[in-house]
């Protein structure tokens, strides 16, 4: 009779054992986890869950957490815990989630990489652009472009000879880039930024800008290599 309590006493102990751990696992996951860009996944303690407009339930298996949405897509997350940081890994992806301490230190930190390559992108095409432009289709016009972000036209013509200023701004991505400049004509200053001084970086590879083409003044130039 007493081994067999005992024997009871020991399966008690090792179902609360169980039972404790997959507990474990649930509790840990309650609560807010955030990705590199700081998109928030909601974990709820009565089993639903929130990402962005998605939502939907949520279970724990083990150290596993599979996500339901509202129409019927699932998507399984592994519960890991690196050096005491948890993180949820998307074990069909490369999804991570963190907790929000070190998610901001990595949205910080790809802000930091993005903004040092979009002006290490500026720097290379403004170098570009520096020297001289002849008009594609004839010979009546000579473009210098200065480092000092100044210019000067000449037009054989004498029409369209000018003198301004030019800049370069990045466009609504990381992708486009604007060449806009400004010039005296007729006591007027003239700003012209428009789809033909725009620079999509996708058509020059590895900054080779060699094809580049530019809008200036009223002719279609090319750099004169």
């Amino acid at each position: 009779m007493k081994k067999k309590l005992i024997l009871l006493f020991i399966a008690i102990i090792m179902i609360i054992t169980m039972a404790s751990c997959g507990n474990s696992t649930e509790k840990k996951v309650i609560g807010s986890w955030y990705d590199e860009n700081m998109n928030e996944l909601f974990l709820s303690e009565d089993g639903a869950y929130s990402l962005e407009d998605i939502g939907g339930t949520y279970v724990v298996d083990d150290n596993r957490v599979t996500l339901t949405s509202a129409m019927g897509s699932s998507s399984t997350y592994e519960y890991i815990e690196d050096e005491e940081e948890p993180y949820l890994y998307d074990t069909e992806g490369d999804w991570h989630f963190y907790t929000y301490d070190v998610a901001s230190e990595l949205y910080y930190a790809n802000e930091v990489a993005v903004e040092d390559q979009r002006l290490s992108t500026l720097d290379a095409l403004s170098e570009y652009l520096v020297g001289t432009w002849v008009s594609k289709y004839d010979d009546d016009y000579t473009v210098r472009i200065n480092e000092d972000y100044t210019f000067t036209l000449d037009d054989v013509n004498g029409y369209d000879s000018c003198e301004g200023t030019w800049k370069l701004e990045q466009g609504w991505n990381d992708q486009l880039y604007q060449f806009i400049y400004e010039y005296e004509k007729n006591g007027k200053t003239q700003t012209v930024e428009n789809g033909n001084n725009t620079v999509y970086l996708g058509d020059y590879s590895d900054g080779d800008f060699t094809h580049l083409e530019l809008m200036i003044v009223s002719k279609m130039c090319i750099k004169d290599q």
